[in-house]
């Protein structure tokens, strides 16, 4: 039963962290209104409400025992406050309307939180780790592979996302798969079968030319390697693999054209050496193309400073009308 739960358990945190705002409704041919019932979320938040049920009454029948979870009051109250906060901030809104959206969102995150953290009381955590990474680097290898065929299908001409998502999705989708790659290499080893798997998500990354997801993944792997501490042997032989699989693919496959063509464009021209016309702008003062994203930066700033203490409220931003993020 316990290996049941915690697979359970690892199978919904995957999902719920996969899904993100996805819906059935993306599937469609023609563009259609959002559902929320047709988002996977809710359902996954209903799933994991059953599954808090059945560990607060797990938790009244006996005591944790070594290496299993316990109930964190402080962190739990923390997280309750801040969400609390934030979703008490609506009544201050500029739109209180438009701010109900939003509540909603908060919501569903306040309960996922707190049922998964109920749910996975008096079980084993490395278990439901193992769990939940399988999951994840299943399910975002499986979208690697759908990316790398649309990407050998169209040519390479585009930046690389499936499944009707962005580019910016699909770059925290692979630094996901990286991430649990790493995972496995370090506690389980095969070094083989695990540092190409992360070298690819890195590739796949790179291909959305996603400058965010980029930097994102890099800050992950180092993070994951300074807190793994992991040893110089090891860490010198992760970075010998994932040089030699990187060089392979670029050199010697399909695949090392369009990387090739990602890089150069969304990072050395766009990002080091802006010229004219780059990205649809007309200027060449040697400035980062930012995708008209520095006076959305700006009006945020400005508007922390309006409101330094409470905030404007929630979804201030898009009620004061203070700009559409471009893509």
């Amino acid at each position: 039963m316990s290996w049941i739960r915690c697979t359970g358990l690892g199978f919904i945190a995957a999902l719920y962290m996969l899904a993100g705002r996805w819906g059935m409704h993306r599937l469609a041919a023609a563009e259609v209104e959002t559902n929320l019932f047709l988002e996977l979320r809710l359902w996954i938040v209903i799933c994991g409400g059953v599954f808090a049920a059945v560990g607060l009454l797990h938790r009244a029948r006996r005591e944790a025992r070594p290496g299993e979870s316990r109930f964190d009051p402080p962190l739990i109250a923390a997280m309750l406050a801040f969400l609390g906060y934030m979703a008490a901030s609506a009544t201050w809104s500029p739109d209180f309307d438009f701010s109900l959206t939003k509540v909603y969102d908060v919501m569903l995150v306040a309960v996922m939180c707190v049922g998964f953290a109920l749910a996975c009381l008096r079980q084993p955590a490395p278990r439901t780790l193992d769990t939940f990474w399988a999951i994840v680097v299943v399910a975002t290898g499986l979208l690697a592979i759908a990316g790398i065929k649309q990407l050998l299908a169209g040519g390479g001409g585009a930046r690389l996302a499936v499944m009707n998502g962005g580019p910016n999705i699909f770059a925290r989708l692979m630094g996901l798969l990286t991430m649990g790659a790493l995972y496995f290499w370090y506690w389980r080893g095969q070094t083989w079968l695990w540092i190409p798997v992360a070298a690819s998500g890195v590739m796949l990354t790179l291909l959305t030319g996603s400058r965010g997801g980029s930097v994102a993944i890099i800050a992950g792997i180092t993070a994951c390697l300074v807190v793994g501490r992991v040893p110089v042997r090891r860490l010198l032989l992760l970075t010998l693999l994932a040089t030699v699989a990187i060089t392979v693919v670029a050199m010697f496959s399909p695949l090392g054209e369009a990387l090739s063509n990602s890089f150069q464009e969304r990072f050395l021209r766009l990002t080091l050496n802006y010229e004219v016309g780059a990205g649809g702008a007309g200027s060449s003062e040697g400035k980062v193309y930012l995708s008209g994203r520095e006076v959305l930066y700006e009006r945020a700033i400005q508007l922390g400073k309006d409101y330094p203490v409470a905030g404007a409220g929630l979804a201030a931003f898009p009620a004061l009308r203070l700009g559409v993020y471009p893509h």
